[in-house]
């Protein structure tokens, strides 16, 4: 669905691009896991709806991971790990938020 919807403007081309690689590689690696564990569409995909590259509490998993590597899942929790480097950061599950859409609501 990302890939095929016209790039909204709050993005580079790059970045946009970004989200989509990432959405793809989470989806194809951790998609059947995340519906077992129950996490929700905007956890993994929301953003804030008016500034979407800057409301960080509004982000989902997938805009934050910038290319790192997901390595571990939880009912609570995903681990994600920096390729170059190791670093290892964990994303917490968190409620829909007033000011949240999902990526695939925003406008061109």
């Amino acid at each position: 669905m990302l890939g095929t919807m016209p790039k909204p403007s709050a993005y580079t081309p790059a970045r946009w691009l970004q989200i989509i690689q990432d959405a793809v590689r989470f989806r194809d690696t951790w998609g059947t896991e995340t519906v077992r564990l129950d996490w929700d569409a905007a956890s993994i995909f929301g953003v804030g709806r008016d500034a979407p590259e800057s409301r960080y509490d509004l982000m989902g998993l997938v805009v934050v991971l910038r290319g790192w590597t997901v390595t571990e899942i939880t009912a609570t929790k995903i681990v994600t790990s920096n390729p170059t480097t190791g670093r290892t950061l964990s994303y917490f599950r968190k409620p829909a938020a007033a000011g949240q859409c999902l990526l695939w609501e925003l406008k061109p």
